[in-house]
Parts: structure tokens; C-alpha cells; sequence
């Protein structure tokens, strides 16, 4: 079935802990990556990055940050 999916975009900023940077993923409704997003760490834990649900081919509906 197809989804029908909007336009969306957010800034996005979360306080880990510090450590080695982590990657975020884009992810589809089947769980698969559909791509690396940009993403940037500080050293005080700051994960910051852009939730677009079209910045891939196909929509983006969850993200995975991995470490």
C-alpha cells in the first residue's frame, strides 16, 4: 500500500553523553536505512541534525542514531 507522506522539516538537538560521535541514519517504514544524514557532535554531547522526510529518494519516518 502506499503511504502518503508531507513535507517536514525540524532542527533537531539532543544532549548525550559524552563519548564517541554517533551516526544518524534515515530509516523507512520497514525498517530499513535509506541514507546517512548530516549530523554534527560536540564534545559536551550535543547531537544536532536536520529531520527532512524527503531529503532521501524515499520518505524518511524514523530516525537511528548509532554509536
Amino acid at each position: 500500500t502506499p503511504y502518503l507522506a508531507r513535507r517536514g522539516m525540524a532542527a533537531l538537538t539532543l544532549k548525550l553523553a559524552s563519548g564517541a560521535a554517533p551516526k544518524v541514519y534515515a530509516g523507512d517504514l520497514g525498517g530499513h536505512r535509506i541514507g546517512e544524514v548530516k549530523s554534527s557532535f560536540q564534545q559536551d554531547g550535543t547531537l544536532a541534525f536536520t529531520a527532512d522526510t524527503f531529503l532521501f529518494a524515499t520518505p524518511c519516518f524514523v530516525y537511528e542514531i548509532v554509536r
